[in-house]
């Protein structure tokens, strides 16, 4: 029972809300139409702007007629203008191909001219080439000179070097015959000395000296110690002593033979080289000092040849090309003379024609209208003109249909304003009424339509099981305490002597405690005795307003299907 009286309370007050709705519906489609029909006026007076200027476009219209007619004239100065461009071109064209022409055959005269005078110069070159034979001739007989002097000096310092080598082995060979002398002579003499001491121990008075014969010996020779030398010895000394100097003799003489040598070589080359020198200075290489300077010059020499032949047999080829293309050239030149006056009188037609077309685009121009001075300014103007008639229709269309179309929504917005006056008219009747019903209920439960009472006793509503579980709480709390207090009282009967002021203390808080929850019970049982009344008291009334819901839930439902009004939520 509870929910249905929270849902026709939503209820009442979601009608309420949608009445307010309405009402602010019809004041914004009152707006809106107020600004529909000021659109309206706008776009009407627009369009009469519009019809005000049909004689402009008209005038627009002839004048665009007129100069269509006028047009075949433009084309014809267009055309003849793009001929003349056209002919100018074709003559600029024709007149540089004669000025190449004239340039081409200058050029093949030239050349003609410079292959004349190379063929005219080929003899003198052939007499060159002879003489350059002759030079490279000489040149090889003198590097040939050359040549063998060079080995000549070679084998002279060869030899030079065999005198150095010779000198020194022939000194070596001395040294060792004179060490080799030395050497026999102090063996010698060693054995001389060893054969005195031998003599002088074998004489004895009266018998005859081996070498003096004397028989008488007065003074014989005293011989220290001496070193035994053999004949054998002695020989060998004297055999070495022989052998090195016949070396020693034998080198000096080969010594000599090189000496000589060198000396009559030395002058042949020197001759030679003066005579080689005085045949270049004749020849034209000048003073050179010595086979070095000689070996420069005639390289020098022989690279100028070789560059002057190089030279001379290009000039040969050259000339003998030229010889080929001489005739071939005279050929081109003349082919190119004939067609340098076919290019001329090209020239002169047309120079001709473009005097003709000239004469013409100058008499079209004269026939065309003024104010126009080429096809290009006619057609920017017609298109000025038909973009203007265009822009004009376009415009007048679209003033046109904006006025329709606001006349048809400005007449749909009234008659929707019309409906929305009568839906809010009936809906606030309809509301008020239920109103009227439900204050009507409550004067008669209450005394009086007491709207605040009302929603706070529809708030406590869920709260009553909940108080009347508080309720039986202190119930069981209050027969608690009464068992507690009965205890006591048999305790303190019964009992002859027992200290009663702890007991009493206890029994007065326990005496306060139920004094204090029989207050509270009692506060709680008549409040919840009262809610109990009041509700039970709502709750037969909730049924006649859930049926009075019903009703209005159909009022809803049949508001709810109107979408020109927005009425739905």
């Amino acid at each position: 029972m509870g929910s249905r009286s929270k849902r026709y309370s939503a209820t009442f007050h979601r009608a309420k809300a949608q009445a307010a709705d309405l009402a602010q519906q019809q004041t914004a489609k009152t707006a809106a139409l107020k600004a529909q029909q000021a659109q309206l006026v706008t776009a009407q007076s627009q369009l009469k702007v519009l019809q005000a200027q049909e004689s402009v476009q008209k005038h627009y219209q002839a004048d665009a007629a007129v100069l269509q007619q006028q047009r075949p004239y433009f084309e014809q100065v267009a055309s003849l203008t793009q001929a003349l461009t056209k002919q100018q071109q074709a003559t600029t064209t024709q007149t540089q191909q004669v000025a190449a022409t004239q340039t081409k055959l200058t050029q093949l005269n030239e050349n003609l001219a410079a292959f004349t005078k190379v063929v005219a110069a080929l003899p003198g070159v052939q007499v060159q080439l002879a003489q350059q034979g002759q030079q490279e001739a000489a040149l090889a007989h003198h590097q040939q000179t050359l040549a063998q002097l060079t080995q000549a000096q070679a084998d002279l310092g060869q030899l030079q070097a065999k005198v150095t080598q010779q000198q020194t082995v022939s000194q070596q060979l001395t040294q060792a015959a004179t060490a080799a002398q030395g050497d026999y002579r102090a063996l010698k003499n060693q054995w001389l000395t060893s054969q005195i001491a031998n003599l002088a121990q074998q004489l004895a008075p009266g018998s005859p000296c081996p070498v003096c014969g004397s028989t008488d010996h007065p003074q014989p020779a005293v011989v220290t110690a001496t070193v035994a030398v053999s004949q054998e010895a002695v020989d060998t000394a004297e055999a070495a002593l022989q052998q090195a100097q016949n070396q020693a003799t034998a080198s000096t003489t080969a010594l000599e033979s090189l000496t000589e040598q060198v000396t009559a070589q030395t002058a042949d080359l020197t001759q030679n080289l003066a005579d080689f020198q005085a045949e270049l200075q004749q020849a034209g290489l000048g003073q050179l000092a010595d086979l070095t300077a000689i070996k420069t010059a005639l390289q020098q020499r022989q690279d100028e040849l070789s560059a002057q032949k190089k030279a001379l047999l290009a000039q040969v080829k050259t000339g003998k090309i030229a010889e080929l293309q001489q005739a071939d050239l005279q050929k081109e030149i003349t082919a190119t003379q004939a067609a340098l006056v076919t290019q001329e009188q090209a020239v002169q037609q047309a120079q001709a024609q473009h005097q003709k077309i000239t004469v013409q685009l100058a008499d079209a121009q004269q026939q065309l209208p003024a104010g126009f001075g080429d096809l290009a300014a006619l057609e920017a103007h017609l298109t000025d003109l038909k973009q203007k008639i265009a822009t004009y229709s376009q415009a007048l269309t679209a003033a046109q249909q904006a006025v329709s179309d606001l006349s048809q929504q400005v007449a749909a917005s009234e008659s929707q304003q019309a409906m929305l006056t009568q839906q809010v008219k009936d809906t606030q009747g309809k509301v008020l009424a239920l109103e009227k019903q439900l204050t009507l209920s409550l004067t008669e439960h209450f005394g009086q339509a007491d709207w605040t009472q009302f929603k706070t006793l529809l708030g406590q509503l869920g709260q009553l099981p909940t108080l009347t579980q508080q309720l039986q709480q202190y119930q069981e709390l209050g027969a608690k305490l009464a068992t507690e207090i009965e205890t006591y009282t048999k305790l303190v009967g019964t009992q002859t002597t027992v200290d009663l002021s702890q007991g009493q203390a206890h029994l007065a808080t326990l005496q306060q405690q139920q004094t204090q929850l029989a207050a509270d019970l009692k506060q709680r049982s008549e409040r919840q005795v009262l809610n109990h009344s009041i509700l039970t008291r709502v709750q037969a009334r909730l049924a006649t307003i859930a049926q009075k819901a019903a009703a209005f839930n159909e009022l809803q439902a049949w508001w709810m299907p109107l979408p020109a009004v927005g009425l739905r939520s």
